[in-house]
Parts: structure tokens; C-alpha cells; sequence
């Protein structure tokens, strides 16, 4: 929200079993965006079925219920915060600042409180991209932090943590060094670190589901793949290709199927690839300083200008000879090193 304020809302009036249903991480269990709570209000605004209001600073962070209260993320200046309220009431009960140990560039669209945090119904687990991971108990007592990043996602992240047995994971997709990452419950030291070199872009937040042995996997999707990967290790069990370019929902399981969309521009169609000129002749027609990179003034094409943000992975104003090969594997649908 661009305004100052975030006005937050309970406005469902529930049973003693609705209240003991919790919401636990970003659109519920495992993502599903589904509620198994009944005799909910089909009608509600200001005037109707209104319990009580509060307002709180802005963010884009999804509240998570656990138990009796309230839990999400905001920021205030050059704060980074989380909250803990009443259920019942929207009683503020305690208000935490985490550390920030840099400003990150942002779409206009995102803020740096965008992640949702995740429960296990006895900790808090927030994650910003100006610091990382911060766990704090249910009565506001920090119980560990740990420092992630700096990250170079053009929009800024996004992607909300989750928890698998006794890990939190994080999907760190940018336009350079993605990685996919599990750290300790109890301890927040990081338990394993797999790259993600196919993924360009992206804010997809991981979903769960369990093979025949009855093994944790971790669904990640992708600039154009998804990987399932072992909850235990990180290692990449299955992959699958098709997926758009950019990766912004999550997975949803049902049952044996999994449902998956994303966003691709007209050029990443199936037929409507577009054919990019090596770099080699590209530096040969534009390179006007001889410096051999391109810079934005120097490409070739309006749709290289348009994408240049996009495409100068190391974010200092100019496309070099690797950045190029990500470039021209994008526009085919293609992976770059081997993948």
C-alpha cells in the first residue's frame, strides 16, 4: 500500500472451533489457499460483521494465525517489524524490529516487508530481504537470526519461508546466483545450500508433498522448470520442464496433482522464440566505446532496451558476454550451464 497506513481487518465472527483453526504460513497449509472453518459470514465491510479494527504501518506480508493471535510483518521508515496481536481483540501484544543491513532496489509494486512469516505454532519465522531469517517464540523473545543475501532480484524479494520437518526453506530466485536453502529450526545455521542456476527471476513460494518412501519433497518451480527437491539433503530428486518464464504462484497440491501457472511474454510462446545474434557480432555492430560489453544505449533492438533491467544480471548498466548467453537461452526457452 502506498499510504502511510496499513488498515488491517478481522472481520469474521467465529465459533470456539473456527478460532482454534490456524493459518499457519502464506495461503495456509502447504499453500492450498483452503479453509476447512465453517459458518463463515458471506456478507462483511465497515458497517457488517466488522469485529475490530487496527491500524498498523504498511507491508504486503499475508497475516498467519497460530493459536490465539496474529503475525505479520511491516515497516515503518528504515524498520523492519513484526507483529504479534490478539485474535480476539487485535490487542497489539508485542512489536519486533529486525535488523536491516542494507537497502535492496524495489518495483515500485513490492516493499521490504512483502514475505509472509510461518508458525509452527510455537515460534515465528520472518524472513526480509534487506537482513534474512529472524525466529521469535510466540511471546515476542528472539530466539535466533541469521543474515541472507544481499540478493539481486530485479522486483525485490518476495518468496515467504516455509517450514519442512524440522527446517525452514527458502527459495531465493534473482537474476543471478539462485539458490534454494534450509536452515535449522532450533538453531537457524544453515543445513544445505543447492544453486538454482535456470532460475532468472521469480517469487514462487515452495509447496510439500511426501513420495511412496514417505520422504519430505520440496516443489520450487521456476523460470521454465520445477524441481522437487529432498527435504533431507537439497538435492534435486525429479524435474520437470514447460513452465512459463516467470514464477510467481505457488504450487497446489491435490491429491496426486499438482496445479502450477505462471507469466510468460509473447516471445517465450511455443513458435515465437525469438532468434538472438551472438554476442560476438552484436559487439562488432554496436559496441561503440569498444569496451566489449553492451550497454543500453548500444543494444541492437528496442526489446533489448525494454528488457535491459531484466537482463544486466550484475545490476552495473551493462551486458557482458554470460549475461548475453542467459539473454539468448531466455528468448528459446532454453537453460544455461547444462541445465
Amino acid at each position: 500500500m502506498k499510504n502511510s497506513l496499513q488498515v488491517f481487518l478481522a472481520v469474521i465472527a467465529l465459533t470456539v472451533s473456527g478460532l482454534a483453526t490456524d493459518w499457519p504460513r502464506f495461503r495456509g497449509p502447504n499453500g492450498a489457499g483452503v479453509s476447512e472453518t465453517s459458518s463463515l459470514p458471506t456478507e462483511f465491510g465497515p458497517e457488517k460483521n466488522l469485529i475490530w479494527r487496527v491500524a498498523l504501518p504498511p507491508g504486503h506480508s499475508s497475516p498467519i494465525l497460530a493459536g490465539g493471535r496474529i503475525f505479520l510483518t511491516a515497516y515503518q521508515g528504515d524498520r523492519l517489524l513484526t507483529f504479534s496481536l490478539d485474535r480476539s481483540s487485535g490487542q497489539i501484544l508485542w512489536r519486533r524490529e529486525a535488523p536491516r543491513d542494507r537497502k535492496e532496489p524495489l518495483d515500485t509494486r513490492n516493499s521490504p516487508a512483502s514475505p509472509t512469516p510461518v508458525s509452527d505454532g510455537k515460534n515465528i519465522y520472518a524472513f526480509f530481504g534487506d537482513y534474512g531469517l529472524v525466529s521469535y517464540g510466540l511471546d515476542g523473545n528472539e530466539r535466533w537470526r541469521t543474515p541472507v543475501g544481499p540478493f539481486t532480484n530485479v522486483y525485490g524479494m518476495g518468496v515467504s519461508p516455509v517450514l519442512v520437518d524440522d527446517k525452514v526453506v527458502l527459495v531465493c530466485d534473482q537474476s543471478k546466483g539462485s539458490f534454494i536453502a534450509a536452515f535449522g529450526q532450533k538453531d537457524g545455521k544453515l543445513r544445505w545450500k543447492t544453486p538454482r542456476p535456470e532460475a532468472l527471476s521469480g517469487h514462487s513460494t515452495p509447496g510439500v508433498i511426501r513420495d511412496a518412501s514417505g520422504r519430505s519433497l520440496i516443489l520450487a518451480p521456476s523460470s521454465f522448470r520445477m524441481d522437487a527437491y529432498s527435504a533431507e539433503t537439497g538435492e534435486s530428486v525429479w524435474f520437470l520442464h514447460g513452465l512459463a518464464s516467470e514464477m510467481k504462484s505457488l504450487p497446489i497440491v491435490d491429491g496426486e496433482t499438482i496445479y502450477i501457472n505462471g507469466y510468460n511474454t509473447p516471445e517465450n510462446d511455443p513458435g515465437k522464440q525469438v532468434a538472438i545474434a551472438p554476442f560476438e557480432d552484436v559487439l562488432k555492430q554496436n559496441d561503440a566505446n569498444k569496451d566489449g560489453k553492451i550497454s543500453k544505449e548500444e543494444a541492437p533492438d528496442q526489446r533489448t532496451k525494454t528488457l535491459f533491467k531484466f537482463l544486466a544480471l550484475n545490476n552495473d548498466g551493462v551486458l557482458d558476454a554470460d549475461e548475453w548467453k542467459t539473454y539468448a537461452a531466455a528468448m528459446r526457452r532454453e537453460f544455461v550451464d547444462g541445465h
